[in-house]
């Protein structure tokens, strides 16, 4: 009998490795469905209903561009070749994993259902406390509590030793930055001392902006990479809030809690992979994530002055 087992099961796992993607892609639609299925039933307005009306045609516009240039360069056989320059960087950066984004759709259905049941309870007991108290300040809430759960998840991965960070050695075994790192390091540094607001050889500042901010963080917090490097990542911790804030703008708080638990995510496997990928993130003296809070903030301020311009014009 076991025989048999093992023979169907040799014979049968090619054609169920094959169908594997088939079966996981079915399985979500059917999800997909059950939520939308459920909202239905809740009789709360579809999301689809607004983005049929206003902005089918553009997506699928879009979409249909983006299916002809794929056949293009499918049937021209475009070659594209990548830059070996500096072949370190040619990987991918730090992964989302599935069972993450699955996390990150678990805690949007969570709140989807609980919304749905506070506005239900609301709306029997005809009260307006939700519109009068909760609605004002529901941003300022979530977007302190997105900070905090950032902080603490990307203080409580320890760093890893990697291209941009030195072992601890003799003879204070402690960390110090390295490569590009210690460039922005040592311009801090070299403008404490009051030798001048230079990196290295040259006359200039190499990220002018970042040094000065490594300055003021080592003139508060002291010459210790790990305190500096914790007080960074904490105030880099507001990058997610943005991302938060910028979604709501864009499109309603459900997706800007999934985009910011995303982020939170993708931010802590950075940190904990940053011995195996060449890649930046928040525990290194690297300007790139500073450079994507300053772009989201950017971001947020122009969206709000476009959703009003004239109450925020310069000129009356």
């Amino acid at each position: 009998m076991v025989y048999y087992v093992d023979h169907i099961y040799t014979l049968t796992q090619p054609y169920l490795i094959r169908f594997q993607p088939l079966v996981l892609l079915i399985s979500v639609i059917c999800a997909q469905i059950l939520i939308i299925t459920f909202a239905l039933t809740l009789k709360v307005k579809p999301w689809f209903d607004q983005l049929i009306a206003d902005h089918i045609h553009i997506l699928l516009s879009i979409y249909g561009l983006l299916l002809v240039l794929w056949n293009v360069i499918g049937r021209t056989q475009l070659e594209l070749y990548p830059d070996y320059g500096d072949s370190e960087w040619l990987s991918l950066g730090a992964p989302i994993l599935d069972t993450q984004v699955a996390l990150a759709i678990a805690v949007g259905f969570v709140i989807l259902c609980t919304g749905i049941l506070i506005n239900k309870i609301y709306e029997r007991s005809n009260q307006s406390i939700s519109k009068r108290y909760f609605s004002p300040n529901i941003d300022l809430v979530l977007g302190l509590l997105i900070w905090i759960i950032a902080t603490f998840h990307w203080l409580s991965i320890p760093s890893v030793v990697n291209k941009f960070l030195n072992e601890p050695r003799y003879p204070n075994y402690a960390y110090y930055p390295n490569s590009d790192a210690f460039s922005y390091d040592t311009t801090a540094q070299n403008l404490l001392v009051g030798v001048g607001f230079k990196t290295r050889d040259l006359d200039y500042p190499r990220r002018p902006v970042y040094a000065l901010f490594l300055a003021i963080l080592f003139n508060i917090v002291g010459q210790n990479y790990e305190s500096v490097m914790s007080v960074q990542s904490a105030i880099l911790a507001v990058f997610p809030v943005l991302v938060y804030l910028l979604t709501t703008r864009l499109y309603n708080r459900l997706s800007a809690l999934m985009a910011a638990i995303f982020v939170i995510l993708r931010e802590g496997n950075a940190i904990a992979l940053a011995g195996t990928i060449t890649d930046t993130n928040s525990k290194l003296f690297m300007s790139e994530v500073p450079t994507a809070l300053g772009i989201a903030l950017l971001a947020l301020i122009i969206g709000q002055w476009m959703r009003q311009p004239k109450l925020r014009t310069i000129i009356s």
